[in-house]
């Protein structure tokens, strides 16, 4: 990989089968230079609330898991670096590690140096990147979840094993065709306890949603960059208790979570939680509230999702289609196609009083 002695921006993602991997960068002389010139900004669901040192035991990256990070290669003109795969024993201690897997990539930094590159400033606040999960899960209700904690009453309990040779969650697998969590209440927040037994580890993934590692109970407990960093996967080790606190948002229907280690999901390590009315759930006292778009004249509190032979959804003539330019896709920001946001337009006064938690700022398009 050729690189410029500057500040790049980096988004890892592990697209194993089943390896975790310890990433650092390192010198030729296989010295670690991360803590150096690296900080982590982001991880699977967004931005961290502030940015974070590179960790001195290198960054765990479990299957499926993203990681965001900047790293300054101004100080290393014309050297030869490595982006490192390591061994950490106490999160790696059952992975196999196959000759020459250290080596990730050769980092060649050249010589040619641009006074006008971008450079990285964590302390800036004349632009703060949005962070919707911050606003639909405030210091009130992690506190009201920790206590929950305390007192060993998450709302549910998920328990990924090996069982009858076959790999189950709470003793099921997807073939069961079994609902694992029938009534998770829609725009209500629950605390989840992931629970695993010896052996192997489990990258756990949850669909639709977002959420905060609150607690692991083994191997030095939840990781500096797991900490208020917006996640949507969980690295579960051997024999560990992990809870997470997580927001279910506007959209009802049948949803599903797995085993991100593709032989373990192959064997069907997966199954499916429900999300319906809040009134009905286990946490409704923490709902909130139902927001009218008054642009496109839609409530979230419907079932049009789950028809895809809907009005809105169904398949058209692509003779409807029209000119794919800036112009359109610009509108298709601003008046929120994908309708997982509400468009920044003047109606958020008129949403019934409320503020609207899942806005997202876009930027506006350039013609070229």
């Amino acid at each position: 990989m050729n690189l410029d002695p500057k500040w790049y921006r980096f988004r890892f993602l592990n697209a194993a089968v089943s390896r975790p991997y310890d990433i650092s960068i390192k010198n030729a002389a296989l010295q670690d230079i991360s803590q150096d010139i690296c900080h982590i900004i982001a991880s699977d669901a967004g931005y961290r609330r502030e940015p974070l040192a590179f960790p001195a035991d290198g960054l765990l990256i479990g299957v499926a898991e993203r990681y965001e990070i900047v790293c300054d290669f101004s100080a290393y003109a014309g050297q030869t670096l490595y982006l490192w795969n390591g061994i950490n024993e106490k999160y790696m201690k059952d992975v196999e590690y196959f000759c020459y897997s250290h080596y990730v990539a050769k980092l060649i930094v050249s010589t040619k140096t641009d006074p006008t590159a971008a450079k990285f400033d964590g302390s800036l606040t004349s632009i703060v990147p949005e962070k919707p999960v911050e606003r639909v899960l405030t210091s009130a209700d992690i506190d009201a979840a920790q206590k929950l904690i305390e007192d060993d009453q998450p709302h549910r309990t998920m328990v990924f094993e090996r069982r009858r040779n076959q790999w189950v969650i709470n003793g099921e697998t997807w073939d069961s065709a079994k609902i694992a969590a029938k009534d998770v209440g829609q725009n209500t927040w629950e605390l989840w306890l992931f629970r695993t037994g010896g052996g192997w580890f489990h990258p756990v993934h949850v669909h639709l949603v977002d959420f905060y590692i609150l607690l692991r109970d083994r191997d030095g407990g939840v990781k500096p960059y797991e900490q208020l960093s917006p996640k949507d996967i969980i690295y579960l080790g051997p024999s560990q208790d992990i809870y997470v606190i997580v927001r279910f948002g506007p959209h009802k229907g049948d949803y599903m979570f797995h085993c991100h280690n593709l032989i373990h999901e192959d064997d069907d390590m997966m199954r499916a939680f429900a999300v319906i009315n809040s009134t009905d759930g286990e946490n409704p006292a923490s709902a909130q509230p139902f927001l009218r778009n008054n642009l496109t004249n839609i409530v979230y509190a419907n079932w049009k999702y789950s028809d895809p032979m809907l009005t809105e959804l169904v398949a058209k003539p692509t003779s409807q289609m029209p000119t794919l330019d800036a112009e359109y896709l610009q509108k298709m920001l601003t008046t929120n196609i994908y309708r997982i946001f509400y468009p920044v337009v003047p109606d958020d006064n008129e949403l019934n009083g409320n503020s609207n938690p899942w806005k997202s700022q876009w930027c506006t398009l350039s013609p070229t």
